[in-house]
């Protein structure tokens, strides 16, 4: 029996050191016009502590922005802009900037040409983090899997091994 318990012990120890530690957290982006948008911008679940990655989806076109600021959390005051642009060479660009506010860091798109002549677009707005709450195993489950271990190891006591006096 009390070999047992001590390759029990065993196991849980390595599954402890074994298990997946908990990289970041997943926050929802919530994007907040000022006024009207004409397209208010969309995004995925982004990952904080930073570089935090975010696929941002405005008027059509997908922008890859990485917050460049080395303290970015989700509880930063977050400002955006969003315009297209015509560049001095005749050629139309849309820009996607993010203000970090409380860092003062500016991150933004690479501008993507546009293929199609269109009315100018200008959004600008407020841009907000909501924690995504992160499953668990419940305790009812924790508490039939320690049932199940104590009635394998009675199980395995009663088929003939002898208790340590």
């Amino acid at each position: 029996m009390r070999k047992s318990w001590w390759i029990m012990l065993a196991v849980f120890a390595a599954a402890a050191v074994s298990a997946p530690n908990a990289r970041a957290d997943s926050f929802a982006a919530t994007f907040t016009c000022n006024g009207t948008c004409l397209s208010t911008p969309t995004a995925p679940d982004v990952t904080f502590p930073s570089p935090a990655e975010i696929d941002v989806t405005w008027d059509g076109a997908i922008f890859d922005i990485s917050l460049l600021g080395t303290g970015d959390l989700a509880t930063d005051t977050y400002q955006f802009t969003a315009a297209q642009e015509l560049q001095s060479s005749g050629t139309e660009v849309m820009v996607f900037n993010i203000l970090d506010e409380t860092t003062g860091i500016v991150s933004g798109a690479t501008p993507l040409p546009i293929l199609h002549t269109k009315t100018f677009d200008s959004d600008a707005g407020s841009l907000t983090f909501t924690a995504v709450p992160t499953p668990e195993p419940g305790s009812l489950a924790l508490m039939l899997l320690g049932v199940g271990l104590v009635f394998v190891m009675r199980r395995q006591n009663s088929r003939g091994h002898q208790q340590a006096r």
